[in-house]
């Protein structure tokens, strides 16, 4: 059977698309792993190796019969898939976990920061550096915006991984961190959903159509479903795992969530939190969940996510001394702007220094949520090619840098303090004790 011929064995093309996602990503996870860096960034590259930047280069034709439109839509699907119940584990176990104090309050004053400061710099930005990479039926306003919202995102599904492979989730810093990434992330679909009806001509349409059925969903979720399913979770998590109807009654709830959210534009990842995060609190369900569910979505489906965006980017474009410099301004006015936001928001509320640090150091992962951000930009002609892979890198970059720039403002002694304390790791202080700790 010769590789063009794709139509011949559409089932036997398919399942060589899903071997070969779960392989790369294994594999150069294994190796992000391998160099203290998390797995998800592994399968950041691992999606843009098996795309048009190096397999579509190398092995056009095994590319073409790997992952073509069709394939592309298959891994999309099941990425999504995956990405949605991984969050409504991620809502599950923060819904069982007990608030630090001041937590609501310091995630508000450090998201709306981390959100202010990267989109006024990616506006100036946009209007000077990048002014000549405007499509020219954009109008400048609508452009600014979008290089602005980009920048401001911190992958909120990314940074969860992060936590969790440092084992760090359960803590002050882990949860602050992760609900000011959700906050941020919410204003910048938002902030999408804005440039979207700008692009339409219809602003109000977008902004009623997104904010208000989002608050609607989740004062629902929050109202309804600990009273309805309070009795089913118990009796659901009565054994080690959960039951096949269980499971296929969670899988449906959940999907429904997301598909209302992604509906509405706020992305499905968001729908599988919510009702995570609005479950009846029940630790041994939370188990229950883990064992049942967890080790599929994350060997199967998570990485499907992962890869995705990577199918769809080329970072051949990236080919002059002029792009090098724009990309080094906007890479380090990214990073830089989102430490800046943490430690300012974070000021006043009895943390070290390092501590500070380390939380902006986390909120620069940003992952595959601002590709999925570009990716939308893209389609809508908001940007064009060379833009959109700058920003690709920045996504690899800052990612990259996220981690080693956490480990080297926490240490390694801050890092273990933080695991044996948990949530009393990190506690607000009075502001006369702020300062490091002994």
């Amino acid at each position: 059977m010769s590789l063009g011929n794709y139509a011949v064995a559409p089932i036997v093309a398919g399942l060589s698309t899903l071997v070969a996602v779960v392989v790369a990503a294994q594999a150069l996870g294994w190796v992000a792993r391998r160099f203290g860096q998390p797995t998800v960034l592994g399968e950041m590259v691992a999606g843009i190796c098996l795309g048009p930047t190096l397999l579509g280069r190398v092995a056009p034709d095994v590319g073409g019969y790997l992952f073509g439109p069709s394939a592309q839509g298959l891994v999309s699907t099941l990425g999504t898939v995956g990405l949605a119940l991984y969050m409504f584990h991620v809502g599950l176990e923060h819904r069982a976990l007990p608030a630090p104090t001041g937590a609501a309050v310091l995630a508000v004053r450090i998201a709306a920061l981390g959100i202010a400061l990267p989109l006024t710099l990616g506006v100036l930005l946009a209007a000077t550096v990048l002014t000549g990479l405007r499509p020219a039926a954009v109008d400048p306003t609508t452009y600014c915006l979008f290089v602005g919202g980009s920048l401001s995102i911190t992958a909120f599904p990314m940074l969860t991984r992060v936590l969790q492979e440092r084992r760090i989730i359960g803590t002050s810093l882990g949860i602050v961190s992760v609900r000011a990434a959700a906050l941020d992330d919410v204003i910048a679909w938002c902030l999408l959903a804005l440039v979207t009806a700008r692009v339409a001509g219809n602003v109000e349409g977008a902004l009623w159509g997104t904010l208000l059925p989002g608050a609607l969903f989740a004062w629902a979720c929050f109202t309804v479903l600990p009273r309805l399913l309070r009795r089913s979770v118990a009796e659901a998590s009565r054994g080690e795992g959960l039951g096949a109807v269980a499971i296929a009654g969670l899988v449906v709830l959940v999907l429904s969530a997301a598909t209302v959210t992604e509906w509405i534009g706020l992305y499905a990842v968001f729908g599988g939190f919510i009702v995570g995060a609005s479950f009846p609190r029940h630790p041994p369900f939370v188990h229950a969940v883990e064992i049942s569910l967890m080790p599929v979505v994350s060997a199967l489906l998570l990485p499907m996510f992962f890869v995705s965006s990577g199918l769809v980017t080329d970072l051949g474009t990236l080919a002059n001394l002029d792009m090098l410099r724009a990309l080094g301004v906007l890479l380090t006015s990214a990073f830089v702007a989102k430490v800046a936001g943490a430690w300012l928001g974070s000021f006043g509320h009895g943390w070290a220094q390092r501590e500070r640090l380390a939380l902006g150091a986390l909120l620069n992962a940003r992952g595959l949520m601002i590709l999925i951000f570009i990716n939308v930009g893209l389609s809508l002609g908001v940007i064009d090619t060379p833009l959109f892979a700058m920003l690709t890198v920045v996504a690899l970059v800052t990612t990259s840098l996220a981690l080693p720039a956490y480990r080297w403002a926490l240490g390694e002694e801050g890092e273990a303090r933080l695991r044996r304390h948990g949530v009393s790791g990190i506690r607000a202080r009075p502001r006369q004790q702020g300062g490091a700790r002994g």
